[in-house]
């Protein structure tokens, strides 16, 4: 296993050396001045950790560290948009990586290919601080099945969604050229579509080098004179519609359905920040308590919870990143945890008219129990 294992992380050196000869040849063979290149960069890295059993119900052994081997493309941003230069130029990617989990007979390995975004929160001469997150798609080999792997209660499908944040520290060698080693959390999961669904979840460290061959210079960037955030209350309101699978594998999807209502304000230009209120109703909650007869009438307003909520929301132009934790103040179903998160990614559409406060949004939410996700939602809402 050990021999198995250096020579993939071999393979993988040797591959990244040769991907960046290649594009330094390339390079070489144009025009010094080229802007098809400018800003571009390669970033492979290897990450090394261990699945977390975050429940008592995890039923598979871990028998080995997981390891992964990543090449991330990326592209800086030059400033076109205010927003960027609000975030000090991220660069914005797509992740290609090959995960083993360390126990390939019941858990197996995945693939994945995830757009992302790499913000820098400090920078020195040498030394600089970046923070990375991105969400996309994940094919793992190995997934629930009632006769050949009934031990995984981990994945109930073999197309995933994969999320992971990081954080790393770069030591800048030269200015094409950076070293880097940190920390990441990778969550896969089908976000209960499907079930069982306990979810992947692996802390790990990891190390790689940036290669840039053509940097923008400090007179590339655009620089915008920025406006003030708003210093008013904000307002919103959301209606969402999603899916969850019942209790048994490969049984129907119920619907959910859930409305909210916040207020908060800009704190900076990209961040705001919600205090507000959730209601939910589920089909799935309502036919457990109808069949269990834990509830003999009242079935709808019994499948109904409420909650309030914090959530945090960071704005990369028309694009936002959310994240919210959640208590239900009122859960008749035993279907519901006490605490929740909520995570999503919201598209806001141009403003209205002068107003440029009142506008609508669309996104895609992970809403989890007790971090094990419970259902996947489209959400739209109005802020004003």
């Amino acid at each position: 296993m050990i021999n198995h294992l250096r020579a993939r992380t071999v393979s993988a050196v040797i591959f990244a050396i040769w991907l960046m000869a290649f594009t330094t040849n390339a390079v070489s063979a144009q025009s010094i001045n080229s802007s098809a290149l400018k800003g571009w960069r390669i970033a492979p890295s290897y990450n090394h950790g261990s699945i977390y059993k975050h429940t008592p119900k995890f039923r598979p052994e871990i028998l080995n560290a997981s390891n992964a081997f990543e090449l991330n493309v990326s592209k800086q941003m030059d400033g076109k948009q205010e927003w960027q230069q609000v975030q000090h130029y991220p660069f914005l990617g797509i992740a290609a990586a090959y995960t083993h989990f360390g126990n390939n007979d019941v858990i197996g390995h995945g693939f994945s290919l995830m757009p992302n975004i790499e913000l820098m929160l400090l920078s020195t001469r040498q030394f600089s601080l970046h923070f990375r997150t991105g969400s996309g798609i994940a094919f793992l080999s190995k997934h629930y099945d009632y006769v050949q792997n009934p031990t995984n209660n981990l994945i109930g499908s073999s197309i995933n969604n994969i999320t992971s944040f990081s954080l790393s520290a770069d030591w800048r060698v030269t200015n094409k050229l950076s070293l880097f080693a940190g920390g990441s959390f990778t969550h896969f999961s089908t976000g209960a579509v499907r079930i069982p669904n306990l979810g992947i979840n692996i802390p790990a460290w990891n190390i790689g080098f940036k290669y840039i061959p053509l940097p923008y210079s400090t007179n590339d960037f655009i620089r915008h004179e920025l406006s003030s955030p708003t210093k008013k209350l904000l307002f919103a309101a959301f209606a969402g519609h999603g899916f969850q699978e019942g209790s048994v594998p490969n049984g129907p999807l119920y619907r959910v359905f859930t409305s909210e209502f916040m207020v908060g304000k800009m704190l900076t230009r990209w961040n705001k920040c919600f205090v507000g209120m959730m209601g939910t109703y589920k089909e799935a909650a309502y036919s457990f308590i109808k069949q269990q007869e834990i509830y003999t009438s009242d079935y709808f307003i019994n499948s109904c919870a409420a909650s309030v909520y914090a959530k945090d929301e960071f704005l990369l132009g028309f694009l936002g990143v959310s994240v919210a934790a959640g208590y239900y103040i009122y859960r008749p179903s035993p279907l519901e945890h006490r605490f929740y998160q909520k995570v999503g990614m919201p598209v806001y559409f141009p403003a209205l008219g002068k107003a440029k406060n009142d506008i609508f949004s669309l996104g895609v939410y992970l809403t989890a129990g007790g971090f094990t996700a419970d259902f996947v939602s489209v959400d739209a809402g109005f802020q004003f």
